[in-house]
């Protein structure tokens, strides 16, 4: 029953590694892009497109599977976090992503919403950019969030009372406070 299957998925990733492993190799083909992967379902160089969920809305044959024409399996193979990583030979770069997810989140807190009329197209000065635009410009977390993973990931909601909005939010260590009722407005992080 499984004799022609045909499973696409990109080369170099924990996703191939995975396939690798669950699968003979001659069930595997192997592509270069995430883009090819997915060319390859649509033209039916492979009966299976593997991948990273959510690297699946921003592709063309996503809407096709929201119609049914694909179908998108319920079955996860890994639990594998979201994760901005940057080199740590950059610290300054890595403070302006780091920046730039905090700007998003103070826009969904501020209400800041994508706006694209709003958004500059360039800056001359480094020093006056705001992160503030980055919500302007491609829409605040929540937004993100909604737009490109809310179908795959259950989420917590934040709220006025600083309850966190991120996916698999960290853990950072023990909570200690004089009271606990405004913990997360006045505790500190042990």
């Amino acid at each position: 029953e499984c004799a022609n299957i045909t499973i696409c998925c990109e080369e170099s990733t924990a996703i191939f590694e995975d396939m690798k492993s669950l699968f003979p190799p001659s069930f595997l083909k192997v592509e270069s892009t995430i883009d090819e992967v997915f060319d390859g379902l649509i033209h039916g160089r492979c009966n299976v497109a593997a991948s990273d969920i959510f690297r699946l809305p921003a592709r063309p044959i996503y809407n096709d599977v929201q119609s049914g024409t694909y179908i998108l399996s319920n079955s996860t193979l890994t639990l594998d976090p979201l994760a901005i990583v940057t080199r740590k030979d950059d610290p300054q770069w890595s403070n302006i992503v780091e920046g730039v997810l905090l700007g998003l989140l103070r826009g969904w807190q501020e209400d800041i919403t994508q706006d694209a009329t709003l958004c500059p197209v360039s800056s001359s000065d480094a020093l006056n950019i705001s992160f503030l635009n980055a919500p302007t410009c491609v829409g605040n977390y929540y937004e993100i969030f909604t737009n490109y993973f809310s179908d795959f990931f259950v989420q917590a909601v934040m709220d006025t009372d600083y309850a966190t909005g991120m996916i698999y939010s960290p853990p950072l260590g023990s909570l200690d406070c004089p009271s606990c009722d405004e913990a997360l407005k006045k505790g500190t992080l042990g």
